[in-house]
Formats: C-alpha cells, sequence, structure tokens
C-alpha cells in the first residue's frame, strides 16, 4: 500500500514537474508570489494587500491594486505612482492612454496616468462594471432609479459623450482600441429563461447601432477581438 502511494506521488511529482517546464518554454517565464512579481529580467515589488489584490497591464507596464493602495510601473520595473485610494475590492481596466479604478457597488470612479489621478467622479448609483479603451474613451456601467442598467460613455477628455438607459441589468462593455465603437450585453427573462442581448453603440450617435437578441443565454462578456468585430461569451455559447 505505501509502495502504490509512493508510485502515485512520484507520478504526480514528475506531471507537475513536466507541466512546469511547458509553461517555461512556451510562455514567458513568471512566478507569482504573496509580495513580489517576478518576470524574465525584471523584479518588481508590490505591496502586498491583505484581500482583493487585482492586476491589470498598462502602458505596456504593470498596475497593482487592492486594500493597501494602488502601484503603476512601467514596463523596466520602475514605479511612477503610489496612492491609497479609499478603495475595498478595486477593479483595473488599464489602456495606452489611461487606468480607470472603482469598487464594484460604490458610487465612484477615478481615472490615472502614470502618475497623478487626472480624474474623479462620484456617481448617482452604484457602478458595477467598466471598460477603458486605448483611445481614452471609457464606459462605465450603473443603474437608475428606472432601469436596471445605465452605461454611460465619456470622451478622452473625462466629458459625457452617450448614456444608454436599458429596461435590463448591463453584464459587461468594452470599447474598441480607436473608441469608435461600443459593445454591452444586457441579461433579461423572458418566459422564465435568460434572454441576452449584444448592443453595438457609436459614439457621438443616440440611436444604437445594432442589437442582437440570443434566447436561453446569460452573456457574461463582450469584448472587441479587433476594431470592427466584438466576441459575445455566454453561459452555453460564444458568438
Amino acid at each position: 500500500e505505501m509502495r502504490r502511494k509512493g508510485e502515485a506521488l512520484g507520478a504526480n511529482a514528475q506531471l507537475s514537474k513536466s507541466l512546469a517546464q511547458k509553461v517555461d518554454n512556451d510562455l514567458m517565464e513568471v512566478a507569482l508570489t504573496a509580495s513580489t512579481v517576478y518576470t524574465v529580467g525584471d523584479v518588481i515589488n508590490y505591496e502586498t494587500s491583505v484581500r482583493n489584490q487585482t492586476f491589470a497591464l498598462y502602458r505596456g507596464g504593470l498596475a497593482v491594486g487592492g486594500d493597501s493602495g494602488l502601484q503603476l510601473f512601467t514596463a523596466t520595473g520602475r514605479e511612477t505612482l503610489n496612492t491609497s485610494p479609499d478603495y475595498v475590492q478595486p477593479v483595473l481596466h488599464g489602456s495606452e492612454s489611461y487606468l480607470l479604478v472603482y469598487d464594484i457597488g460604490e458610487k465612484r470612479y477615478s481615472v490615472y496616468n502614470s502618475f497623478v489621478c487626472v480624474h474623479h467622479e462620484e456617481t448617482e448609483y452604484p457602478v458595477f462594471a467598466g471598460a477603458m479603451s486605448d483611445s481614452g474613451y471609457y464606459a462605465v456601467v450603473s443603474e437608475s432609479y428606472n432601469h436596471a442598467g445605465v452605461v454611460s460613455l465619456y470622451n478622452d477628455r473625462f466629458e459625457l459623450v452617450n448614456r444608454y438607459n436599458r429596461t435590463d441589468m448591463v453584464t459587461c462593455v468594452d470599447i474598441n482600441e480607436s473608441g469608435n465603437r461600443m459593445a454591452f450585453a444586457t441579461v433579461g427573462m423572458q418566459n422564465g429563461a435568460y434572454v441576452s442581448t449584444l448592443v453595438i453603440a457609436v459614439p457621438g450617435q443616440s440611436q444604437t447601432h445594432v442589437e442582437m437578441k440570443f434566447d436561453s443565454l446569460f452573456a457574461y462578456d463582450a469584448t472587441f477581438i479587433d476594431q470592427h468585430r466584438a466576441l459575445l461569451v455566454g453561459d452555453r455559447a460564444s458568438y
């Protein structure tokens, strides 16, 4: 019995070693610990959060957020920002322009460049999702008294461009790199089953560009795979 257990442990160890070698060969070598991110040739030290540590790529570098604060690093590991905004469960959306930060369920969000917070806004209703484009356009998803989902789209000067009110809950949003298309998904109920709708909108136009309905689907994510095509990911299929 002990021999069989020993052989099983040995096989598991060999399998783990083989998988580790494959990852090392196929991907950039990355090792994460509780307090340090290691990449090939560079070491980035960041402050450890007790919980809710989150990461995002930003301008070729790394953004690290948590209940201990927010830190931004360049691609070479140089720290450009270390601040302590009062976020408990921060969500980070990076791009080649700005970094969008918000707490899910809180009534505020902030936009950062590499050095400072360039915009902060208190919202009337809680924020549930968001997106940031390389163009500097960004979107914030919330709700209102009369609508289960509200998508607010802003330009790179932090000015409101469009606001889309929906009777169904908005689960996700994305903006393409150039900022000339936005996609978001809503989920509602019909005859006891989920119904999802993928919406494509053009900034500056009051009417949505395209709306596609999918029966018996709960939409988890909508993301642009290039400038003109969006991918919808659901609980049973993707389109």
